[in-house]
């Protein structure tokens, strides 16, 4: 996952667009993780970024066939940050 950031970029301009790919094991003490045990952040500079990452980025699309068959529940939640 962390070394999707060197990995995606755009092929016109061959800049890379990931800001900040975060990620690690639940540690809460509140146990509301709901059999989510890991969890990544993937930061991008705007929408348009973040579809593309999402939609068209061939590296992204094959992490997420390597997945399959390993992780058992998968949530994907988007956000704008500061923005309730």
């Amino acid at each position: 996952m962390f070394r999707l950031k060197g990995e995606c970029i755009y092929p016109d301009t061959r800049r890379p667009y990931i800001l900040s790919p975060r990620g690690g094991h639940d540690n809460s003490v509140e146990g509301r993780e709901n059999g989510i045990t890991h969890v990544f952040v993937v930061e991008f500079a705007n929408t348009e970024d973040r579809d593309y990452y999402t939609f068209n980025e061939p590296a992204h699309l094959k992490f997420i066939e390597s997945l399959d068959g390993i992780a058992m529940q998968v949530m994907v939640v988007d956000f704008s940050d500061n923005s309730f």
